[in-house]
């Protein structure tokens, strides 16, 4: 999975990498607390991504989980968006694979993306 740190020249993996934060998320609230309190925390979550596409309207492109950024300020595109599509994609993965294939696939996620660079503070220092 992708990690913090990037560019926005990798908005689109970071905005899967939302959906994966989610997703893993709720998984260890359902093995805290019961499959119940997951289930929950997934409908608050789609009632606040409602929320959101209605705020930017349907068809605005940063309800999208793939958004193209050209031309436009990153900030203006943070919202609840990224987080829940991509859970709600995760999930409907692991619901159409079932639990057991899904689970087995989990660890190859992390393997097939590259880590970034390292952050170093020398390389920061004139900006």
């Amino acid at each position: 999975m992708p990690r913090r740190g990037q560019s926005s020249a990798d908005v689109v993996p970071s905005r899967l990498n939302e959906g994966w934060t989610v997703y893993l998320e709720r998984r260890l609230q359902a093995a805290a607390h019961g499959a119940a309190y997951r289930d929950f925390s997934a409908i608050i979550g789609w009632a606040a991504l409602e929320q959101a596409v209605r705020g930017f309207g349907e068809e605005h492109e940063f309800t999208k989980l793939v958004v193209d950024l050209k031309g436009k300020d990153p900030d203006d595109a943070f919202s609840t968006v990224p987080y829940e599509k991509g859970y709600t994609f995760l999930s409907a993965l692991e619901q159409l694979l079932g639990a057991d294939k899904w689970d087995a696939f989990i660890p190859h996620v992390r393997l097939a993306v590259p880590p970034p660079p390292p952050l170093r503070t020398t390389r920061n220092k004139g900006h």
